[in-house]
Formats: structure tokens, C-alpha cells, sequence
């Protein structure tokens, strides 16, 4: 009878065992079908964030508009751009950003004053929304940001000691003579032409700006600074030039395939394209009335150094 007994109450002990298990189970079941449907729920939100963030961009107009505001990079390059003793944003690209801007209903501009080499990572970074530097149109440049209508041509010079004791009239010379030391700032396009033109990289000093490369060519430090005709007779015009001298018969060429003869414009980042429209519309409305040509004039370039209707396009298939 005890054995009987002992039986009846292992068997009951079992059964409400089994039942607590199954119990416990279900519990765990709907606890994971919760979890998973909220992993679910949290995954679809982050691809949807992730989706909404790659499709961001292409709204500076909008935003530009709507605040009445942009912030713009530039190097310290009289006369392209540049800031003057108290502290206002001047020059060629400046002057010609800020009548288009102000046609597109943009007309507080804020100034970010970067190096040269600084003002596509600056735009990439988004620490600027524009770049008005006189940037000279490359291929290379166009894969990186989205440039508007060429606003200016400028052609290549050299800044010598007096008398020229080097006899620099080329890319072609100073290849020749191993001795000659050259200062360029840095991230400019004459670094791409006297490497093209078979200049050694140890002849080549990378400076801030094209005033500390004028400074080591007075110090006696490099044989000559190259940039565009119109950069250094600008900077000859507001620099001490004690000791220097432009190379007016500057040879132009083509190297690598490329003129030496370069077009400037404005650029923004990738996928402006309803910005660049509106303000290449400006800018052609410029061109058209003469405005453009008074704007360059302002700043001591000539008709010579419009653009004449060429294309990025154009530019980079060249």
C-alpha cells in the first residue's frame, strides 16, 4: 500500500513537472518571437535610416535659399580671392560668386579661409558649402566635386631673381637645370605641370601661399615661383617685389596632354546639380550683359581672360 502510494505522488510530481516545463517553453517561445520581431522592427528602421542617409544631398539650393546664406572656401590668391586688411572677403571669384548668389536670392556670404590643398577635403567635409577660389578645371578635380561654368582663363609665368640669372623662360628650362629650385604653394596645378614636364620633386619646395613662395625666392632660397600670369602680377601689385621680376614671355604649352592655358570656376560637392543650373544661369546672364567682363575688369584681368563659352565639359575631355 506504501509502495502504491509512494507511486501515485512520483507520478503527480512528474506531471506537474512536464507542465511547468511546457509552460516554460511557451514563455521562452513568445519571449524569442518578441525579440525577433523587435530585432526585425529595429533592423528595417536602421536600413531605413541607412537608406535616407545615401540619398541626402543635392538640396544646398533649397537650403541656401531658404537661409539667404552659404559659407564659401577660398585660399588667401589675390586676386581670385582673399581677404583684405579688415577682414572682408575680396577678389575675381569672390566678386563674380556673390553677384550670381545675390540673383538666386543668397546674400549673406560667410568666408572660410583654408590652404589651397584644403579646399576639396574642406568642401568633401562639408565645413563649406562652395568653393570661390579661381580653381583651375581639371579631370582629376571634376571626379571629386561638381564644378559650375567657367568663369576666367589664365595662362602660366614665373617669378625670377632681378635680370633672370637662371634664364627661366619654360617648364622645359628649369627641367633641364637640376639646380634650379622652384616654390609652389601646395594642392596648385603647376605642381602636376613641372612634374609633367620632367622637373625632379627635389627641385620643387610646397609652400602655405604664393606669398611665402615669393619670400623664399627674396631670400634666396628657390630660383623661381611659377603660377598663373594673372596670380603673380596681382601679388606683385600688393607685395613687396624688392629683388623680383615676372617672366612676361613665359612659355605656354601642353603637357601631359593638358594646355597650360586653364579655365577657373566655383565648385560644389557632388550631386548639386540644381545648384549648379541656377547659378550657371547667372553666370551666363553675366556673360551675356557684360557684367562678367566689368567684374573681371575690377580686378585687373581683361577680356582676354574670358571664358568664351567653353564647357566643363569641354575642359576635361581636352
Amino acid at each position: 500500500m506504501k509502495n502504491r502510494l509512494l507511486a501515485i505522488l512520483l507520478t503527480s510530481a512528474m506531471a506537474i513537472g512536464m507542465l511547468t516545463g511546457c509552460g516554460s517553453s511557451d514563455t521562452s517561445a513568445d519571449a524569442a518571437d518578441s525579440n525577433a520581431g523587435d530585432t526585425a522592427e529595429a533592423t528595417g528602421e536602421a536600413a531605413d535610416d541607412t537608406a535616407s542617409d545615401t540619398t541626402e544631398g543635392g538640396d544646398l539650393l533649397a537650403k541656401c535659399q531658404a537661409s539667404g546664406s552659404i559659407t564659401i572656401g577660398f585660399a588667401n590668391e589675390v586676386p581670385y580671392a582673399y581677404e583684405d586688411e579688415n577682414g572682408e572677403l575680396k577678389g575675381e571669384a569672390v566678386d563674380i560668386a556673390r553677384e550670381a548668389l545675390a540673383n538666386m536670392g543668397i546674400t549673406d556670404i560667410k568666408g572660410e579661409l583654408v590652404e589651397f590643398s584644403s579646399l576639396i577635403p574642406g568642401l568633401q567635409a562639408e565645413r563649406f558649402d562652395m568653393i570661390t577660389a579661381g580653381m583651375a578645371v581639371t579631370a582629376e578635380r571634376a571626379e571629386e566635386v561638381d564644378f559650375c561654368k567657367p568663369e576666367i582663363n589664365y595662362g602660366e609665368a614665373a617669378l625670377v631673381a632681378t635680370g633672370n640669372p637662371k634664364n627661366i623662360k619654360s617648364y622645359a628650362d628649369i627641367a633641364a637645370d637640376p639646380s634650379i629650385m622652384v616654390a609652389i604653394p601646395g594642392g596648385v596645378t603647376e605642381y602636376d605641370y613641372l612634374i609633367g614636364s620632367g622637373v625632379a620633386e627635389s627641385q620643387i619646395q610646397i609652400v602655405n601661399d604664393l606669398s611665402a613662395a615669393i619670400q623664399t625666392l627674396q631670400t634666396g632660397r628657390c630660383d623661381a615661383v611659377c603660377a598663373s600670369n594673372t596670380s603673380l602680377t596681382s601679388a606683385l601689385a600688393t607685395t613687396d617685389s624688392d629683388g623680383v621680376e615676372l617672366v612676361g614671355d613665359f612659355e605656354q604649352t601642353v603637357i601631359n596632354g593638358v594646355s597650360t592655358v586653364m579655365y577657373g570656376a566655383s565648385a560644389v560637392r557632388k550631386g548639386e546639380s540644381a545648384f549648379v543650373e541656377a547659378f550657371n544661369a547667372e553666370l551666363q546672364k553675366m556673360e551675356d550683359s557684360g557684367e562678367l567682363q566689368k567684374l573681371l575688369e575690377a580686378n585687373g584681368f581683361n577680356e582676354y581672360n574670358l571664358p568664351n563659352g567653353i564647357t566643363v565639359e569641354e575642359i576635361i575631355s581636352q
